[in-house]
């Protein structure tokens, strides 16, 4: 099952990503031409996340 999130990151004040936040969930990343990976924050702690474009 393939899920599509489409993540509108605004610039910080210091040029970098802001976060995007969903509930309780913070979400960072990069996107580097077909994949995009960060970090996200919750209430239980911090993983690693990542996405493919997939056509």
């Amino acid at each position: 099952m393939a899920v599509g999130i489409l993540l509108l990151s605004p610039t910080g004040a210091s040029g970098q990503p802001a976060p995007v936040i969903i509930g309780t969930a913070s979400y960072r990343g990069r996107v580097d031409d077909t994949t995009m990976t960060g970090t996200v924050r919750t209430d239980d702690g911090t993983a690693e996340w990542s996405a493919t474009r997939v056509r």
